[in-house]
């Protein structure tokens, strides 16, 4: 029996022994996009791990390096951008990736939306550049980076020559202090085509991660994918571990926890809680996984290709800012076709400002084929 939901690149493989559960075809799901299909059996996985992954994010800007300078510019910066030189097919080629860095600085600059590092000590930072952009920012490397230039947000691009004057290029958004990719785009076009597709999805992905910031929250969320490099060919399956730290000890010990997915069209879905999962808390400093090694499906990547996120949202209470937890019995629940825009994460945000000590966090990957 298939059943199609509104996640672009997810398969829900049901166990044998659950297929006689009745699926219904959701009237508002677009179609083309996933569906579900029987299987016999899946790899269990361990849910109640407590150790902590190599992507901790619950070390502050304070506690990175001590007391240095270096970290003191980074708190007078909270929320700066850097981009970093483009890497380029040659090492000839430094002006072009300096110069496409300093053009799409610029067109950020002038929308006055972010604070913008202008002025890079290239030098300095030539070997960790080679490190940045080679494509996997581990937390040691992108903090350095971080501290050095003075940003909380690096951008990591790369341009390769195609025919006819065009080019191919990408970008890697990730946050200084821990290296965590948050944000990437891939384009492919004139120089001057790629900079302004780079510019507006640039634009948005910071304006959303910014808007989502709660520095008086008692809580984080660490979010981790079964792939370190969070780069996935179609066919594999995607598995996302998350946990919940708290830094206040009077916090309290369990919360409740939203998770959606959101494709490249900003098609969002509501993948936690689910019909399997139900709505109860979880504990704090406990790790759970999408999918629980009890859930009778798996997520498996199909087509298309592009940048995938999963935003999630931590409370002390549970929240329902779409009215989606009432539509769960029929499968996972489309709530938005516009998860890519900063306005409906706007709309989000007053709803969980009714919570004091709520929290948020993103994680992207892409999928390629």
């Amino acid at each position: 029996m298939q059943y199609r939901i509104g996640i672009k690149a997810l398969i829900l493989l049901l166990l044998a022994s659950l297929c006689a559960c009745s699926f219904q075809k959701k009237p508002s799901s677009p179609s083309g996009r996933t569906d579900v299909v029987e299987t016999d059996d899946r790899n269990k996985r361990d849910d109640n791990k407590t150790d902590n992954s190599n992507t901790d994010t619950t070390k502050s800007d304070e506690s990175t390096d001590g007391p240095s300078r270096s970290n003191q510019v980074i708190q007078s910066r909270r929320g700066a951008v850097a981009v970093l030189p483009f890497r380029t097919g040659s090492g000839n080629e430094k002006d072009l990736g300096r110069g496409l860095s300093a053009r799409l600085m610029a067109r950020l600059q002038q929308k006055n939306q972010f604070q913008i590092v202008e002025r890079l000590d290239l030098e300095s930072l030539e070997s960790e550049l080679l490190v940045g952009q080679s494509g996997l920012v581990d937390g040691d490397s992108a903090a350095k980076i971080g501290r050095l230039v003075g940003a909380r947000y690096l951008v990591l691009g790369e341009w390769s020559d195609a025919l006819n004057g065009q080019g191919k290029a990408s970008y890697r958004l990730v946050v200084a202090e821990t290296g965590r990719l948050i944000g990437s785009g891939i384009a492919l076009g004139t120089e001057e085509q790629v900079l302004r597709r780079f510019e507006e999805s640039l634009s948005r992905q910071l304006a959303i991660y910014q808007s989502l910031e709660n520095p008086d929250s008692p809580y984080s969320i660490l979010l981790q994918l079964n792939k370190e490099d969070h780069l996935y060919r179609l066919g594999e399956t995607v598995e996302i571990s998350f946990q919940i730290k708290k830094h206040r000890p009077q916090a309290p010990g369990q919360v409740y926890v939203q998770l959606y997915a959101i494709d490249s069209d900003g098609v969002m879905t509501m993948i936690y809680p689910n019909r399997f999962s139900g709505i109860k808390p979880v504990n704090v400093g406990q790790e759970y996984s999408f999918p629980a090694k009890e859930d009778p499906f798996e997520w498996k990547l199909v087509p298309p290709t592009g940048t995938e996120t999963i935003q999630a949202f931590v409370t002390t209470e549970p929240v329902d800012p779409f009215n989606a937890t009432g539509k769960m019995d029929d499968g996972f629940v489309q709530v938005s076709t516009r998860g890519n825009f900063p306005e409906t994460f706007s709309g989000i945000v007053t709803v969980l400002k009714e919570e004091e000590g709520w929290s948020a966090d993103t994680i992207t990957f892409e999928i390629q084929q």
